[in-house]
């Protein structure tokens, strides 16, 4: 069992200030230790954590997407989109979500760019890409795809 330190108490990851001394504007935090680093780095150096993006709207836990789609944990972060972990609530099966980011709510361009992702994405049949399976817009403005979960 990991032990988890507030963030008042977290050690500080390597590069969070800028050499004049000011925070970074796009950092990542540990969510086991709250360390901070620089967007390019992806794991925590003091407990091999995958950081997650400040600001990412962690509080999805426990939510239900679509109706159907109960948030288990957040998977990764990226330049639009957050990916969780989701069970589909009647059937039981695991899928992965990708959910435009809460900042790109709102956006038209960036709802368009989802959109067209969710159908390039549609179009790829291969053993080695994941599966998409649907995508929803939800009635605040944010859409997400629902994709098969590929564990690695």
């Amino acid at each position: 069992m990991l032990h988890m330190v507030s963030p008042a108490r977290a050690r500080p990851g390597p590069s969070m200030e800028s050499s004049a001394g000011l925070p970074l504007a796009n950092q990542k935090q540990c969510p086991q230790c709250g360390a901070l680093y620089p967007d390019d780095v992806r794991f925590c150096t003091h407990d091999g954590a995958i950081l997650s993006q400040q600001g990412v709207d962690t509080n999805m836990v426990g939510r239900v997407l679509g109706g159907k789609y109960r948030v288990e944990r957040l998977i990764g972060s990226g330049g639009m989109g957050d990916v969780y972990l989701v069970r589909h609530v009647q059937l039981g099966q695991t899928r992965a979500i990708k959910r435009m980011q809460s900042a790109t709510i709102g956006n038209t361009a960036n709802l368009e760019r989802f959109r067209r992702e969710a159908q390039q994405q549609a179009r790829i049949r291969h053993p080695n890409v994941a599966t998409l399976y649907d995508f929803e817009e939800e009635p605040d403005g944010s859409c997400f795809l629902v994709m098969e979960f590929v564990d690695g």
